[in-house]
């Protein structure tokens, strides 16, 4: 069961296909956990629904400085 207001997401290859599933609050930060892993064109679908949000990530390392 899911925590109080968290919301499933698919990841999206290009085509359609869902090839992860992640649960956060709001679609960014789906995106995120995403970016994390190394994807770069992030097609975020809402689970239940037909919404699609389209997000740029990438890794970046910081100096730590």
């Amino acid at each position: 069961m899911a925590k109080k207001g968290m919301r499933d997401f698919a990841l999206q290859e290009e085509n359609g296909n869902e090839i992860g599933f992640f649960s956060s609050k709001s679609p960014s930060q789906a995106a995120l956990k995403a970016a994390k892993r190394g994807h770069k064109d992030i097609r975020i679908r809402e689970l239940g629904t037909k919404k699609v949000h389209v997000f740029a990530g990438e890794r970046v390392q910081v100096d730590k400085s």
